[in-house]
């Protein structure tokens, strides 16, 4: 039992150490509202995060060295 409850906390605090989080509201800056539903990610990672309605977002990604972070909006536009 000691030894199911050690490789527990060891476990959990390897991933706390290996990962980091990112929390952002996206804003224009212009006009400094929030932008909705803007594609997050942290480049050459699987993971990523899309802003809810309020320009919110949280994500997680591996905390070692530099890393790039890159937002994406597509917009509709009518074209006449």
């Amino acid at each position: 039992m000691k030894f199911t409850l050690f490789f527990i906390t060891f476990f959990c605090f390897g991933c706390a150490v290996m990962s980091a989080q990112i929390n952002g509201v996206v804003i224009d800056h212009v006009t400094k509202n929030p932008i909705p539903y803007v594609s997050i990610w942290v480049e050459n990672e699987n993971n990523g995060a899309t802003a809810e309605e309020n320009g919110t977002f949280q994500m997680t990604y591996s905390g070692k060295g530099k890393k790039t972070v890159r937002f994406c909006k597509l917009m509709k536009m009518d074209l006449e």
